[in-house]
């Protein structure tokens, strides 16, 4: 069993689940979703697993009215790239994140096809490797790919396919330990 958490860290774990739900609640404090699950299980404050519904997605986002860690930290240095896909599930994180200061991201042959390069949480291992399969396909032909590897392995992207390398591959690639 795992240590118990500092009472702070788990009240502001229970309050962004409470005001955001639980997959923004697991990505802000870094965790599996079942991981967040499972430890709100322990704390008597779970709720019967669903598909989440457009109200459940709209939750997720940040809010000037609320004062969550994750909403407040959020206001003073604005959203980490490892929050985008899970606040804008429609918008391609390569532009949402960096297209204003990286113009390539618009010239992306990925905009726009996000469920391709980002997969659902806990998608089975064989649709997996179909999907990056895929994905890969369009980095091949895509005019940006070396800059967006580039800046991949640079920033240490933590999710989906950038550059024609999945997460495993950037980890595995030296020049992402090297930054």
């Amino acid at each position: 069993m795992g240590s118990a958490l500092a009472p702070e860290v788990a009240a502001a774990r229970l309050m962004v689940a409470r005001a955001h739900g639980t997959v923004a609640a697991a990505a802000w404090f870094g965790i599996s979703r079942i991981s967040m699950n499972n430890w709100l299980k322990g704390q008597g404050a779970s709720r019967p697993p669903h598909r989440p519904t457009a109200a459940d997605v709209a939750r997720r986002a940040p809010r000037a009215d609320c004062h969550c860690q994750m909403c407040v930290e959020i206001a003073e240095s604005g959203v980490p790239e490892r929050m985008v896909v899970i606040f804008d599930v429609a918008a391609p994180p390569a532009v949402t994140a960096v297209g204003q200061s990286f113009p390539w991201a618009r010239l992306a042959k990925c905009h726009g096809r996000t469920a391709l390069f980002y997969g659902p949480i806990a998608e089975r291992p064989e649709r997996r490797e179909r999907r990056e399969q895929r994905a890969k396909k369009v980095c091949a032909t895509c005019p940006v790919k070396d800059t967006c590897r580039e800046h991949a392995l640079a920033t240490r992207e933590p999710f989906g396919i950038w550059g024609g390398l999945t997460e495993e591959e950037r980890k595995a690639s030296p020049r992402s330990i090297a930054v």
